[in-house]
């Protein structure tokens, strides 16, 4: 099961009943701001790092600037806060491979879809509109998925995602007509095979540990009967939640139990733990997945 293992975990604490509360000792986000921006400028002393919100930075690095957002990093260091240090240098690591990487290009065979929450534009707008970077940030290239979901188009490399800016799209002459296709079918080049883990009536689809959310883009698992027949046993239609962007979890329609289960985990894993996607479910119709209120 790979990198899921603790998800499963986390399945069943919440099954049980357990509720986990604020543990106590936790630094506040400000404070961990600070600690992040300080260890970024002395790895890369050449950066221009700036505080520029609740858990945001603006980094300039190599001639490229872009905003980033601690929230992720801040929920991992919360849930084992006795590894503040290495959670700070490893996200700031690889926040600054990432952007010396950007400088370099991107290789077009690894352009993969990122399904997001569309709350993730709202505040990248406000980040822009702050006008506090001494260099604009460009627009990231991004399709609308539904009312809830974006899909942003980013980079897969060895130690993290780099999302791609719009320009960046254009200047490669990648088309926009065929992005989302081949996106997908990197993905697929990409991931290991697709595992299935029952439990507490939900179903898991595991795949790196990475990008679960974004198989929601391969519409051979959820097309025609392919979840009656397939690897999801279920009688009605499949209903699906993505909390985090490494969880992809489902219950069955006609299964009101497991459907109250679902939207438990989504609203609590998605306000708990690292890389947050939404808080509501949804239900594979018309080729698509829509907002499931039932």
């Amino acid at each position: 099961m790979r990198a899921n293992f603790r998800t499963v975990l986390l399945l069943l604490a919440v099954f049980v009943g357990a509720c986990a509360g604020e543990r106590p000792g936790i630094i506040s986000g400000d404070e961990f701001a600070a600690q992040y921006a300080d260890t970024l400028r002395r790895s890369e002393p050449e950066a221009d790092v700036r505080i520029t919100g609740p858990l945001e930075l603006s980094v300039e690095l190599a001639g490229e600037s872009f905003f980033v957002f601690l929230d992720n990093a801040y929920a991992s260091y919360r849930a084992e806060p006795e590894r503040l240090q290495e959670v700070v240098e490893d996200y700031a690591g690889r926040l600054l491979e990432t952007g010396r990487q950007a400088s370099t290009g991107f290789d077009p065979s690894r352009i993969v879809p990122v399904i997001k929450g569309s709350d993730y534009l709202d505040a990248f707008a406000r980040s822009r509109e702050s006008g506090r970077n001494s260099a604009p940030v460009p627009p990231p290239a991004f399709d609308r998925y539904n009312e809830h979901l974006i899909v942003l188009y980013a980079e897969d490399q060895p130690r993290a995602v780099r999302f791609l800016y719009e320009r960046e799209l254009a200047d490669a002459g990648i088309s926009r007509d065929t992005l989302l296709e081949l996106a997908v079918e990197n993905l697929r080049a990409l991931l290991p095979d697709i595992e299935t883990v029952r439990e507490a009536g939900l179903y898991l689809l595991v795949a790196d540990g990475i990008y679960e959310s974004s198989l929601l883009l391969f519409d051979d698992l959820w097309i025609g009967d392919t979840w009656r027949s397939g690897r999801l046993k279920l009688a009605g239609e499949p209903v699906v939640a993505v909390p985090t962007r490494n969880l992809l979890l489902v219950a069955d329609s006609r299964n009101l139990e497991s459907v109250a289960l679902l939207r438990e985990l989504a609203n609590r894993m998605s306000a708990n733990e690292p890389y947050p996607v939404a808080s509501q479910l949804f239900i594979y119709r018309d080729g698509r997945f829509r907002r499931f209120d039932g």
